[in-house]
């Protein structure tokens, strides 16, 4: 059986069951679809009707459509302005995708108009892995979900040169991530047949922020690959997530696993 803690998720403002997962972004599925969602918490815990923001996510959490939900601040970016909360919505695929979004349509809707405000909803699906880097566990004491986050869009006809330019930096920078300890796992988005702008998403998951700024703003080989960025990319934007915190303080990096997760993401 999995084990279960209790905190109050402060990027929803609403308790929720925690499970700790062995799980990663991607799991084990090829082709996973990830729902990113930017918002703004509204101050409000209830409507004049006596809706909560639970309501439609713990419904969510019930859909066997959905794999796992986790949940961010927004503690870097360079994009002005931009909502401060971040949530991720896993899914198997895209036709799970569609599912769980026609299923649950109306409380939808409701959770948007009323919580999270000023919402940018981005559907990635999951790029191929083109250096297998070694992943490191996560604990209940070190939950991870310092993620440092690349956006970016390719210059038109640098494709192929740019996908080699990628994987030649995962390459150099393999030994460096897997010898930090604080290191936990990266992985690849696109988005190029949904959107114009930031077709790619890179994530790269610590468990605080020593490790981050260590393996990415301190390190000499990802300076020279930030300098070599406009000989590839017509735009770019990098952002560092947070996890959010308990009422004592604590960091909630955890995942909320949905019904829908895998057998080995429902058990420690």
């Amino acid at each position: 059986m999995a084990m279960a803690r209790s905190y109050t998720g402060l990027a929803f403002g609403v308790s929720l069951l925690l499970l700790l997962l062995p799980c990663s972004w991607g799991a084990s599925s090829s082709g996973e679809v990830l729902m990113e969602i930017c918002f703004d918490l509204a101050l409000k815990e209830q409507t004049e009707t006596g809706f909560k923001p639970t309501d439609a996510l713990n419904l969510y959490l019930q859909s066997k459509s959905m794999k796992w939900l986790r949940s961010f601040h927004m503690l870097v970016s360079g994009q002005v302005p931009k909502p401060q909360r971040v949530a991720f919505l896993a899914f198997k695929d895209t036709h799970s995708w569609a599912e769980f979004e026609e299923e649950h349509l109306v409380k939808t809707h409701a959770l948007f108009d009323h919580f999270w405000l000023n919402s940018r909803r981005v559907l990635w699906q999951e790029s191929p892995e083109v250096v297998k880097i070694a992943k490191k566990t996560r604990t209940m004491d070190k939950p991870g979900g310092f993620v440092w986050q690349l956006k970016f869009t390719v210059l038109p006809g640098k494709e192929a040169q740019w996908e080699k330019h990628l994987e030649s930096l995962l390459q150099k920078v393999k030994p460096e991530l897997e010898d930090n300890e604080g290191f936990v796992e990266n992985h690849a988005y696109d988005s190029k047949n949904l959107q114009r702008s930031f077709q790619g998403m890179l994530l790269w998951e610590f468990l605080g922020m020593g490790p981050l700024s260590q393996s990415v703003l301190e390190s000499p080989t990802m300076s020279t690959f930030f300098g070599s960025l406009p000989g590839f990319l017509l735009d770019w934007n990098t952002a560092i997530l947070a996890p959010p915190t308990d009422e004592n303080g604590k960091q909630i990096g955890f995942f909320y696993p949905a019904a829908g997760a895998d057998a080995a993401e429902s058990e420690l």
